[in-house]
């Protein structure tokens, strides 16, 4: 859930807070936030059963969402999952180009976008949640914009580095030089110019 949006990071702060619908070309680049997420999540090993998610959390049940065009039950259920929620989240908050609704307004819509934009299964598991007082309103209404969305320049410079890094220990075999662009990435991401990478051997030293 943290995750999903991470790749709005690419995306320029004029088209995350334009105040209007977006034109076509906007639009493009708007849809190309999954798979950036999920190219930055990538060389995580801890992440790769995230990955799935970050990348079809914007697909519809009818397949008229993005990247992929994926229907039904082809959907990660996580991604469903998160695109409801993400969805519920959004109605719930004031945003650039409309202020928040009404819980009544929401899950009506909910219900309506139910078997072609949201999975009805959990379209319902998600109002019953909310009926049920398990989620704190108030607070989805006093929460802005996740701060991912507008990154600073030294965290944007960062997941590059992490970026490179993925790319480059995916082309290398050798475990010296892989700890070695390991400790070199950490030097520079942490506030030290050392690093050191200890490995555990088969024996357990």
């Amino acid at each position: 859930g943290y995750l999903h949006d991470l790749g709005k990071i690419a995306v320029p702060d004029e088209i995350l807070k334009k105040g209007s619908n977006l034109t076509p070309a906007e639009w493009e680049i708007m849809k190309k936030h999954p798979v950036t997420g999920e190219t930055i999540c990538r060389p995580l090993k801890s992440l790769r059963l995230v990955l799935p998610i970050i990348r079809s959390h914007h697909e519809h049940s009818d397949g008229s969402g993005y990247p992929d065009g994926l229907a039904g039950e082809t959907i990660p259920l996580g991604g469903r999952i998160i695109h409801a929620c993400a969805a519920f989240h959004a109605m719930m908050s004031d945003r650039p180009y409309r202020p928040a609704i009404g819980v009544d307004q929401i899950i009506n819509e909910l219900r309506r976008q139910a078997g072609s934009q949201f999975d009805p299964r959990v379209v319902e598991a998600l109002i019953a949640v909310v009926e049920q007082g398990e989620i704190d309103l108030a607070n989805i209404r006093l929460e802005s914009e996740p701060s991912v969305s507008t990154p600073s320049r030294q965290w944007r410079q960062q997941l590059e580095t992490i970026d490179q890094l993925g790319a480059r220990l995916g082309r290398e075999t050798g475990v010296e030089q892989i700890c070695r662009l390991t400790a070199e990435v950490a030097a520079s991401l942490l506030p030290h110019d050392q690093a050191r990478v200890y490995l555990v051997a088969d024996d357990k030293r």
